[in-house]
């Protein structure tokens, strides 16, 4: 939805894209955080726990970092093509989401490998 919007878009819009796609991170995570957990011994819950908060901040930080650097690269090419600032902005946005498209897909798919139940039940 994010890759759809142009300088007009509306708040609404802004907060439906937001929202569903904080549904599908919830979604995920949760499920995701529990067969991790589960192939875990009781006596390194603590340490795996650990481990699964610092993978999800380093996640985070890393995500946030190639955004900008993928969103300000985008947007440097595109004004020195010789864009108005505002159309270079919104292409950079939106090749910027596309790429985010990309990486979740890959996400997804590596996911659907690793929480196969065949590879769960050698945790047991």
């Amino acid at each position: 939805m994010f890759t759809l919007y142009d300088k007009n878009a509306a708040m609404w819009q802004i907060v439906l894209a937001s929202g569903i796609m904080g549904i599908g991170n919830g979604l995920f995570q949760s499920p995701s955080n529990n067969a991790i957990m589960t192939c875990v011994d009781h006596d390194h819950l603590g340490l795996a726990s650990g481990i699964l908060a610092l993978s999800r901040n380093m996640g985070n930080i890393l995500g946030v970092a190639v955004t900008i650097t993928l969103f300000e690269t985008f947007r440097n090419i595109f004004l020195e093509s010789g864009k108005v600032y505002d159309i270079a902005f919104l292409t950079a946005y939106r090749t910027t989401m596309c790429f985010g498209i990309f990486f979740g897909l890959c996400c997804l798919t590596f996911a659907f490998i690793a929480y196969k139940k065949d590879n769960l039940k050698s945790c047991k």
